[in-house]
């Protein structure tokens, strides 16, 4: 027999006698636990909201200023003009360029800003 048929052989009695790999059955594998979104950030948001403060500020007439209001309220504004729920064209635009995440800041900023009198 030459040296390498033996290795072969060597190695298939191995496997038929569970030499080769471990007896005990490997783990399942684990989906990974989703990543928890972080808490909003509203120095972040100022940053992402400087944009809209020209028009939501309260200077704009028949816009509506944002400072004051709930962050709750903001977050589902934003969440439904990016999913085309609530419809208007700029706001539509705006709100899709940014991630879910980004939404949170900004709603996070005008919520924690002081409601213009």
């Amino acid at each position: 027999m030459t040296p390498a048929a033996f290795l072969i052989a060597a190695a298939f009695a191995a496997l038929l006698r569970g030499g080769v790999f471990p007896q005990a059955a490997p783990e399942p594998l684990q989906a990974p636990a989703p990543a928890a979104e972080a808490a909003p950030d509203p120095e972040y948001g100022a940053w992402l909201a400087e944009a809209c403060a020209a028009c939501h500020g309260g200077a704009t007439p028949g816009v509506p200023a944002l400072e004051g209001r709930s962050f709750a309220e903001l977050r589902a504004a934003l969440e439904a003009y990016a999913s085309g729920a609530r419809t208007h064209d700029q706001m539509g635009v705006v709100a899709r360029s940014l991630t879910p995440e980004e939404r949170g800041h900004v709603a996070a900023w005008f919520a924690g800003r002081p409601a213009e009198p």
